[in-house]
């Protein structure tokens, strides 16, 4: 036992008003715009402990101690938008508040209708302030009330109050009387509340800033929220009390041995000196077993206002450590009587017997280098924001166990303790983060030492809090502040409290700071490079990596590649866990009264217009419309404004500014203007009474020149021929998508012309010849309807827009594609095909501490989808790290003639386990066999005789029972029946352009795209024939030049249709590219099929999306999934639902009618949508995708890969398509009901070049 006394009664927030005296004096009167002051009579950080009366209750009710009091609830509140609006008097218990809205706590105040929420990445949310001071005119403030009653038996004790996260500064009164003041959102504040109580009703009051000092270091990427996030409670303590409890254990594997460190922390609250104190503690297992128990102290001595630390070091034999594996858990309960030998009061914490330690250059858990198989996390919920349930952790640790990931990193910042408890039962390893971020101003505050104190604080509040948790094998200084002498300061603060876990923090890789080597989004060739740096012996772990934006995350394998081959290399944390995108159940839609039938979207107030009703603050979104999309020479934008002035540019109505738009600028500017390769602009200055009046507002183009009217008067004009570009973007009034700018004012009607309209026509009271679009806003109709916000989606400004939608799951838990990816990389077993003739495989335990008894093993032997044998493996006991050969038991067969034959390894769970249910499937390994069986060929005998006619545009085929129509000025198929019913619309159209995904956008490669002028093609047939050497068969040729619009790309393609009669087509062609274009999207032909064949079959992988460089998590079969805009993963829209190794596909109708195309090929990449590409790459919202009255096929022959583009590495080389000649084929069938595809795909091509 060793005993330390400490000096009592320091007060420190005593110390930090003699520092702010001195450093600052009269310059900041205000606490929350002062770095040092961080607190007022705040409690010292500790563990988190909540006190019981007994050891028993302790054992029996963990989570329901009498000593605690939850304040979750209603709550009295306010909301101004100015520090000096905040109602003085409201902590007052006289103070009337019963006219006070209610709000829930915990819960942020912009999730519940108050103020604006913001999402950015990178800001100075004070601005035009500068630190340490904010905004004062725009400095939300949040004032709680609710009443609590401390119960009887309470009475005689110590209450504390407890904060675990309020956002971002807040006084606290009790009964009238100041109980003190705190700042650091993510991390908990507590008072002692006990001199301010009475009895009967308490009146607790709480006074919130949305933003102070300690923002500019909470400058994290995330949406921008405050109030009472996590639940606050009250809890009561004897006067002599357990303020903390220390747990530290190291291990010794061999010997199942362990030693427990238990220091525990006495204070005496009281004026009287305690005597004959026992200290003394019990360890149980998991079973409820005691594992070990001792007394610590006795007769102990503690002064009036005294502290005292007791410790105690005991060896602990047969113990069952603790892994993110086998997450074991004991139970410590620590008991304090009196002389009496009463006991007065017991604190319980979970144990976990794991050590943690940097050795042979890696980080090891019990002596075992480990891989780090993680993610970030934010913390974040789709209904309530920043305020997560413990439900909604449960759902997360769920997830991430099920897909084998088990590593968490809590960026960037403390999480709620409950999710550390959850990371300690369910077995997830933790990097915990310091609540610290300074990105805006990045190493200003970490070079500052008048910000030194607040740095150190948010480590040492961290550590203290987390200290007790196994779960937790790393500390992290926080995220992109830069580097300096206050991140040594923290390092210095844990390295000396807490010597048992490494530090960690990047971007710096200094040794005096971090013990670990930790790239951020570094490229394959980079993190291989810091692996093999000669002159460092740190593990290295990527804290983040595969940035998961929208479509995304490629090349995980090449990742992993090398994290297996580089010994330094230990993993890494993937960006990110959730989409941070809120939900929103309805949207208000408004009628054009030029195409009724239009969705015309509206997130905007509705206030009163210059006649009738006009939208405010906001915009209006118009789904993707052909008529729209203006690329002539002709334009007419016209709108009745009422603007007010704007830090940003206030637009009208806009195409984006990549084709066209009328817009405020700058408050003393107005532009109406086109792109045409180069934006092309007529700008005038705003008239004296501009802002809070209406005015009519127009911009028209003729060809030769923009002009630009206010109000009837021409203000300006531009010379200008040529013609307008076209953009990926829907039309938005009221909004720039891409500038992420929204409306301050107000709009009262908008129309579009596809012609130049005269000055006498403009702002008539009816829409003139011409209109495409024509909304007075008059009419609204709020809909149900389902979506998910991003950044600016709200009309707020600023914002990083999409950027926050970067998950492995969407914000409602739906895991992304990319997460069945990670999934298969992260396997815990591996399985080799060693001898495919034997059928023997190897099995890789890639486990570092249990077996593989875990887990029963079965195998399946398919035709194709069809499972022909199947069986149990022998129960596998494969040590850790180990392998074991064995061959699967199949029966010889006959291979039928055209199948393939899979053997199907599958590993599921043999119990339940805490995480999931018995029979879960943890691994899966599927290899194709050599067995094969010649495909039946097929020739031309016995087919029926085809016929040849001339039509207006081309020709028809005529057979048995099907009619084929070739155009031949588009050298494709319109029409296509068989029986009666029509099986295709229009195909094939070349097309090398993908709508852009996140990663395509925010990388280069979108930029070098449109500059090729892939996105905006022109078609044309240069050459059309058709020939007939056999009554069988009819051949129509037809050569097509597709060209860019604006740009170098050019496609020449030789089309040959082979039609027999059979009814099938085989289709091929010769692609030739010209132009400068050193990749493209893809290379392939979109297909346009009847809406009702919306039933989309494929054989390939599956069933979800697979790309190119990320295909691994799915596996090869049979799948079957419904054409429905539903299908889009994504919050932004982007290219989607791509299948990679298809051998075949078929789109069909509810009866089973409809077409199957198999591919000449390998292998094929095919999608199925209801819209077209342009229509997919114009939306920028789910409210603003409309299905069509086709279904899109896509069938392409090469994909470019998705890479992590939008915040990192782009595309792998590899993974890139190069457009070279190349020759494709393709065959067509019609199938009628009770036909099987998997037959047709079997038999071989109509293709030997004697028969054509």
């Amino acid at each position: 036992m060793v005993m330390f006394a400490l000096c009592a009664g320091m007060i420190a927030w005593g110390l930090t008003m003699a520092w702010s005296r001195k450093v600052w004096g009269e310059a900041m009167p205000n606490d929350w715009e002062n770095p040092h002051v961080l607190q007022r009579n705040r409690e010292p950080s500790h563990a988190t402990l909540i006190p019981f009366p007994d050891a028993e209750a302790a054992w029996n009710a963990p989570d329901a101690s009498p000593w605690k009091m939850p304040l979750g609830g209603d709550w009295k509140f306010n909301c101004v938008m100015k520090p000096e609006e905040a109602p003085a008097d409201f902590h007052l218990p006289e103070t009337d508040l019963s006219e006070w809205d209610t709000i829930e706590v915990p819960g942020n105040w912009q999730m519940q209708g108050y103020d604006q929420t913001f999402y950015m990445n990178i800001a100075n949310m004070c601005e035009p302030a500068e630190p340490p001071f904010t905004n004062h005119e725009y400095n939300p403030v949040g004032s709680y009330r609710r009443i609590f009653v401390i119960p009887e038996a309470w009475k005689g004790m110590q209450v504390f109050l407890h904060f675990a996260g309020v956002q971002s500064a807040f006084y606290v009164w009790v009964n009238g009387r100041e109980a003190g003041y705190s700042q650091g959102s993510m991390m908990p504040s507590e008072f002692n509340v006990t001199p301010f109580l009475v009895e009967g009703e308490n009146v607790l009051a709480v006074r919130v800033y949305r933003w102070c000092d300690g923002s500019y270091i909470e400058d994290q990427d995330m949406w921008r929220m405050s109030g009472i996030h996590r639940e606050p409670f009250l809890f009561a303590a004897p006067p002599v009390h357990i303020r903390d409890v220390r747990v530290r254990t190291t291990v010794d594997v061999p010997r199942r041995n362990a030693t427990l460190e238990i220091a525990a922390d006495l204070r005496n609250y009281s004026d009287e000196a305690a005597h004959g104190l026992r200290l003394a503690w019990e360890l149980r297992d998991a079973s409820g077993l005691v594992a070990a128990a001792k007394t610590m102290a006795g007769g102990v001595e503690l002064g009036g206002k005294a502290s005292l630390i007791l410790s105690d070091i005991a060896m602990i034999s047969g113990v069952r450590f603790w892994s993110a594996e086998d997450p074991y858990l004991y139970t410590l309960a620590v008991t304090l009587a009196d002389a009496s030998g009463t006991i007065r009061e017991a604190q319980r914490c979970r144990v976990g017997f794991r050590q943690v330690e940097l050795k042979d250059d890696r980080l090891c858990v019990n002596g075992q280098p480990v891989w780090i198989k993680g993610v970030n996390r934010h913390e974040f919920d789709p209904d309530r924001g920043k305020a997560v349930t413990r439900e909604s952790m449960i759902q997360d640790i769920l997830l991430m166990k099920r897909f084998n990931l088990n590593a968490v990193r809590t960026s960037h910042y403390t999480n709620d303790p409950a999710w550390l408890d959850l990371c300690d039962e369910y077995g997830l390893y933790v990097l915990d983060e310091a609540d610290l971020e300074s990105h805006h101003y990045w190493d200003r505050f970490t070079k500052d030492p008048e910000w030194r104190e607040a740095f150190v604080e948010r480590a040492e509040r961290m550590v203290e809090r987390d200290k007790n948790h196994p779960c937790v094998i790393a500390w992290s200084l926080g995220n992109e502040s830069g580097y300096g002498p206050n991140h040594d300061a923290m390092t210095d603060w844990i390295r000396a409290h807490d010597p048992t876990r490494p530090v960690h923090y990047n971007p710096t890789r200094e040794p005096r700071c971090t013990d670990i080597v930790s790239p951020m989004y570094p490229s394959i060739e980079d993190l291989i490079a810091a692996g093999a740096d000669p002159d460092d012996h740190r593990p290295v772990i990527m804290c983040e990596y595969a940035h998961s934006m929208g479509n995304s995350t490629g090349n995980l394998r090449e990742y992993w590649d090398a994290i297996e081959t580089h010994k330094r290399l230990q993993g890494g944390f993937i960006w990110d866990w959730v989409d941070q995108s809120i939900r929103v159940r309805s949207i208000a839609a408004t009628p054009d009264s030029i195409r009724p039938d239009r969705t015309v979207a509206v997130v905007a107030k509705q206030v009163e217009g210059r006649s009738g009703k006009a939208i405010a603050d906001g915009y209006a979104a118009v789904a993707p419309d052909p008529d729209l999309d203006i690329t002539g020479d002709k334009l007419t934008i016209e709108a009745w404004v009422r603007p007010e002035k704007s830090n940003y540019t206030n637009p009208f109505i806009t195409k984006s500014s990549l084709q066209y738009f009328l817009r405020q600028k700058n408050n003393d500017t107005i532009e109406f203007g086109i792109s045409d390769n180069a934006l092309i602009v007529a700008t005038a200055k705003t008239p004296v009474n501009w802002f809070g009046e209406w005015h009519h507002v127009a911009g028209v183009y003729n060809g030769k020149e923009l002009r630009l009217y206010v109000d009837g008067k021409r203000l300006a004009r531009t010379r200008h021929q040529g013609t307008i570009d076209h953009a990926s973007c829907a039309v938005f009034v009221g909004r720039d998508p891409r500038q992420r700018h929204t409306l301050r004012g107000a709009i009262d009607g908008a129309r579009i012309y596809n012609r130049a309209l005269g000055p006498k026509e403009l702002g008539a009271e009816t829409p003139a010849k011409g209109a495409v679009l024509s909304l007075d806003f008059n009419a609204f109709d709020e809909k149900p309807f389902e979506w998910f916000a991003y950044g600016g989606d709200f009309g707020e400004m600023p914002t990083d827009g999409i950027f926050c939608c970067d998950g492995l799951i969407a914000s409602d838990r739906t895991p992304h594609p990319a997460l069945w990816e990670y999934k298969k990389i992260l396997e815990p077993v591996r399985v080799a095909l060693v001898d495919a003739a034997k059928r023997e495989v190897e099995i890789e335990n890639r486990n570092h501490f249990i077996s593989l008894a875990y887990l029963d093993a079965t195998w399946e032997l398919c035709a194709d989808d069809r499972v022909i044998q199947t069986g149990l493996l022998p129960r596998l006991d494969t040590a850790p790290c180990a392998k074991t050969r064995l061959t699967v038991p199949c029966h010889g067969f006959v291979p039928e003639p055209g199948a393939a034959y899979w053997l199907v390894l599958r590993f599921t769970l043999a119990d339940h386990q805490s995480w999931a249910a018995k029979g879960h499937e943890v691994v899966w390994a599927q290899f194709e066999l050599p067995d094969k069986a010649p495909a039946v060929p097929l020739g031309l005998e016995g087919l029926p005789k085809l016929a040849v006619s001339k039509t207006r545009a081309g020709i028809a085929v005529t057979g048995s029972d099907f009619r084929l129509v070739f155009d031949g000025k588009q050298g494709a198929l319109t029409s296509w029946q068989r029986r009666g019913v029509e099986s295709l619309e229009f195909g094939p159209r070349f097309e090398p352009w993908r709508a852009p995904t996140d990663n395509d956008e925010l990388s280069d490669m979108g930029r070098i795209w449109r500059k090729a002028g892939l996105h905006a093609l022109v078609h044309e047939a240069v050459g059309f024939d058709v020939q007939q050497s056999d009554p069988r068969k009819v051949v129509v040729t037809a050569h097509i030049v597709s060209r860019a619009a604006k740009g170098d790309a050019v496609f020449d393609q030789a089309y040959m249709y082979t039609i027999y009669g059979s009814g099938e087509v085989l289709f091929e062609c010769a692609v030739t590219p010209g132009g400068d274009i050193p990749h493209v999207p893809k290379l392939g032909f979109a297909w346009r099929l009847p809406a009702a064949f919306d039933t989309f079959t494929w054989y390939g992988r599956g069933p979800h999306e697979t790309y190119p460089d990320r295909k691994l998590g799915a596996m090869i079969g049979v799948y079957r999934e419904k054409v429905r805009i539903e299908n889009m993963p994504y919050v932004m829209p982007q290219d989607y639902g791509n299948k990679t190794e298809v051998r075949w596909a078929a789109l069909t109708d509810r009866h089973g009618t409809g077409v199957v195309v198999i591919p000449g090929v390998p292998e094929l990449q095919a999608s199925a949508h209801p819209f077209d590409t342009r229509t997919l790459e114009e939306s920028q919202q789910a409210f603003t995708l409309e299905a069509k009255p086709y279904i899109v096929l896509h069938t392409d022959f090469a994909v470019c890969g998705l890479g992590n583009g939008s915040c990192g590495p782009g595309t792998l080389p590899k993974y890139l398509v190069h457009p070279r000649p190349a020759t494709y084929r393709l065959l067509l069938r019609p199938i009628t009901p009770g036909e099987s595809p998997m037959q047709f795909a079997r038999q071989s091509f109509l293709m030997d070049a004697k028969d054509r």
